[in-house]
């Protein structure tokens, strides 16, 4: 081809390199001489993101910081989602952590927690909808659900999905409802209803 006049043969055996790297790729270049080899191409600082909750649906392409930060977003849920908030053990967490979850159990509307029934990342369906509530407080009177964010509790469609978690709820309870949107960074909790 064109480019032949450029490309310079080169045996592994005249070149100065360690005999443990000989070794090496000779068992890797005969393992895979006679197989054919798929390659999935990968994009190295973006990717795909889909959520096909009930919840905010996310369709783009998101950036490395943007992955990490779902990442860090995922972490935070999953200690919310595995602290016992009536006997929280701080020793399994780190000091970020410990210090958001003792955030959150300081806040009045915690105060009574230990009545409470409490369900965490209760799943439910509606029209082939999936919906996923972070936090639900049973208590004799009333109940209190609360969605967990990481930062923003600022977004219009975090209200339309606390509706619909309220709309479901109060098929299967005649309590009164209380809607709250939490952001765990900002240690700041806001009512809807």
């Amino acid at each position: 081809g064109e480019l032949d006049e450029y490309l310079v043969p080169i045996s592994l055996d005249n070149i100065n390199i360690t005999d443990d790297y000989k070794l090496k790729t000779k068992s890797v270049l005969d393992k895979y001489s006679k197989q054919e080899l798929t390659v999935n191409e990968y994009i190295s600082d973006i990717e795909v993101v889909e959520d096909e909750h009930f919840s905010k649906t996310v369709k783009k392409l998101a950036t490395a910081d943007e992955i990490n930060n779902m990442e860090f977003g995922t972490r935070i849920h999953e200690v919310f989602e595995l602290t016992d908030f009536k006997n929280p053990n701080y020793n399994l967490l780190d000091e970020k952590e410990s210090e958001y979850i003792k955030n959150f159990l300081n806040l009045d509307l915690l105060k009574n927690v230990k009545d409470a029934n409490i369900l965490k990342e209760y799943e439910f369906y509606v029209n082939n909808q999936k919906g996923i509530i972070d936090l639900l407080l049973e208590y004799n009177d009333h109940i209190d659900i609360i969605d967990y964010k990481l930062s923003n509790i600022d977004d219009p469609s975090y209200v339309n999905q606390l509706m619909g978690y309220k709309n479901y709820i109060s098929t299967k309870s005649n309590k009164t409802i209380n809607l709250y949107l939490y952001s765990i960074i900002n240690n700041e909790i806001k009512k809807i209803v």
